[in-house]
Order: structure tokens, then sequence, then C-alpha cells
């Protein structure tokens, strides 16, 4: 292999590593870590990142992207309510 070769590679996985990681970054699960995984084995992480779930969630009153630690949707400004798992008990 040339060197010229070498580098045509390099550019190659270089940019079919930006894939799972916009996908990550979109998530918001990483870019930098969905990077350097797709730099390392690009079929695991684009497997993995369409996997993985989406960190964000919903506002159900305006449907606003929110976090998921969120209170209060910051474009209503309505109280959302708390994420409780399916089964767990509410002490009140």
């Amino acid at each position: 292999m040339t060197t010229d070769e070498i580098v045509g590679w390099a550019v190659i996985v270089a940019l079919l590593a930006l894939i799972p990681a916009f996908i990550a970054r979109k998530k918001r699960l990483g870019f930098w870590t969905f990077y350097v995984f797709g730099l390392m084995l690009w079929i695991g992480a684009m497997i993995a990142v369409l996997v993985m779930k989406d960190r964000r969630r919903r506002c159900p009153y305006c449907s606003e992207i929110i976090q998921p630690q969120a209170m209060v949707c910051p474009r209503c400004q309505r109280d959302l309510p708390s994420l409780v798992p399916a089964g767990a008990r509410v002490e009140t």
C-alpha cells in the first residue's frame, strides 16, 4: 500500500465514524464517545447507537422535546408529571 492509499482509507474511516457520532448527538448520548467507538469498530458503534434509547422526552402539553429530569417545560412553562417506573411505590 502506498502512502496515498493509507491516507485515503484514513479519511474514509474518519468520515464513516461521523455517522454514529451524529446519531448519538441527536439522542444526547455523547458525540465524542461514539466517534471514537466508530473509529475503532464502526459496525458495532452503528448497532449500539441505533439500539440505545433517546435520553429526551416530550412535554405532554406542547410536545416540546425536553430533558428527562425537567420539572417545568421551558416552552409552555407548565409543571410536568414526574417519571415514576411502572410498579414503583410512591409514598405521599
